[in-house]
C-alpha cells in the first residue's frame, strides 16, 4: 500500500485487489481529479464502482470519470487527427498529380469532372475540420463532428467509387470503400460506438447505393 496525494493536500491510500489491479480508496474527493492526478503520474486506478463499464454503450458508469475519459480522449487525439487529415490532403494532391502525368500517356483513363470535383471538395473539407482542430469547439464536440465528417467522407467514396470503370468497379472497386473503413475503426479516433455507427452507415450505404 502507499499514499497518494492529489490537488487539494489529501492523501488517499492506494492498495492492489486480488488479480493486480490497483484500487484507490477516497473520501471526499471527485473521481476527475483523481483520474487527471493518475493520467499525470502515469499510474491506473480502478474501481468497481466508478470504473465500471457498460456493455451496452462502452462508456463508464459513472458521469465524472466519463467525463474525464472523454475529456483526456479528445485531447490526447488531437495531433493523430491533424496527421490523418493531412495525410489525406497529401495523397488526394498526389493521386491528382499522378493522373495529370499519366492520363496524356495513356496508362491510365482520364477521371470525370466530378471525380476530380470530388477531390477538390475532400481537400477543402480536410483544411476546414483541422482549422477547427485548433478551436475549443473541437474538444468538446470532438465525436459528434468527427462522425459527422467521416459520414461525409463515406458518402464521398461511394459516390467516387460509382464513377470509375466497371471493370475497376467489378475486380478492385471495394478496396477504396475497405482503405476508408480501416481508416474509420483506426484512424480517426472514434469511440468504439460511434466508429462501428459510422462504419456500418458507410457499409450499408454502399452496397445499397451500387444494387440501385
Amino acid at each position: 500500500d502507499r499514499a497518494l496525494e492529489v490537488p487539494g493536500g489529501r492523501k488517499h491510500c492506494i492498495t492492489a485487489d486480488p488479480i493486480g489491479f490497483p484500487i484507490a480508496l477516497w473520501r471526499g474527493v471527485q473521481p476527475r481529479a483523481i483520474l487527471r492526478h493518475a493520467v499525470r503520474q502515469g499510474r491506473s486506478i480502478m474501481s468497481d464502482d466508478a470504473f465500471r463499464i457498460s456493455r451496452f454503450t462502452l462508456r463508464f458508469a459513472d458521469a465524472a470519470v466519463e467525463a474525464a475519459y472523454a475529456e483526456e480522449h479528445a485531447r490526447k487525439s488531437v495531433r493523430p487527427i491533424r496527421i490523418v487529415l493531412a495525410a489525406i490532403i497529401v495523397m488526394a494532391v498526389l493521386l491528382s498529380l499522378l493522373i495529370i502525368i499519366l492520363v496524356p500517356f495513356g496508362i491510365m483513363p482520364r477521371p470525370g469532372r466530378n471525380m476530380e470535383r470530388g477531390a477538390v471538395v475532400m481537400i477543402l473539407l480536410c483544411a476546414i475540420v483541422y482549422a477547427l482542430s485548433r478551436q475549443p469547439l473541437f474538444l468538446r464536440r470532438q465525436q459528434t463532428i468527427l462522425f459527422a465528417v467521416f459520414c461525409l467522407f463515406s458518402a464521398m467514396v461511394i459516390v467516387g467509387v460509382s464513377r470509375m470503370a466497371a471493370e475497376y468497379l467489378l475486380t478492385r472497386g471495394f478496396l477504396t470503400m475497405l482503405i476508408h473503413m480501416f481508416t474509420i475503426y483506426s484512424l480517426a479516433r472514434l469511440r468504439f460506438p460511434q466508429a462501428t455507427m459510422t462504419g456500418w452507415l458507410g457499409t450499408a450505404a454502399y452496397l445499397g447505393y451500387m444494387a440501385a
